[in-house]
């Protein structure tokens, strides 16, 4: 897998930001739900999104929302 690299702005200039995975599906829900705005709404023509929930009940298995 090609490493991505990302900068983020810190203390008035960029530090490299270190890809890693999440240690578990919550973990990453949690992530999510307190910065939706990582997710590209834009670029997908749905504007600035809002976090609901992290799982929706359909009548059998859990889905994602």
């Amino acid at each position: 897998m090609t490493e991505r690299r990302i900068l983020r702005t810190h203390g008035g200039g960029y530090a490299l930001a270190h890809e890693a995975p999440f240690r578990s599906e919550a973990e990453l829900q949690r992530a999510i739900a307190e910065h939706p705005e990582v997710l590209p709404s834009d670029e997908l023509g749905l504007g600035p999104l809002a976090s609901l929930a992290t799982e929706f009940d359909l009548g059998g298995v859990p889905a994602l929302v």
